[in-house]
């Protein structure tokens, strides 16, 4: 007499799917803490900014400054700063 034959399964999807089972969830902690800047940004607007200057308008200025520059990629922290320096009347840096 024969011994019965096991069914043939690929030993690569037990793994996956046993690989699947076992990853962890994330956690809400982690959520939280990305959520933060956002936070940040919309009480930066809502409060008028330090200097009472709106995250939104020093946003804007600094796209239009982008644009006025050709659009190049870099230079978006000199964008920010000019920005800011203009919007809140601050003298301009010397380079």
């Amino acid at each position: 007499m024969v011994a019965p034959r096991k069914p043939k399964t690929p030993t690569g999807a037990r793994q996956r799917k046993s690989a699947s089972a076992a990853a962890p969830a994330p956690r809400a902690e982690s959520a939280a803490r990305e959520a933060a800047p956002a936070a940040v940004a919309t009480a930066a607007v809502v409060a008028g900014g330090a200097n009472g200057v709106a995250f939104e308008a020093i946003q804007r200025r600094a796209y239009e400054l982008f644009l006025a520059r050709g659009a190049g990629h870099g230079g978006d922290l000199a964008d920010w700063l000019a920005a800011e320096r203009e919007l809140k009347g601050r003298p301009a840096a010397r380079d």
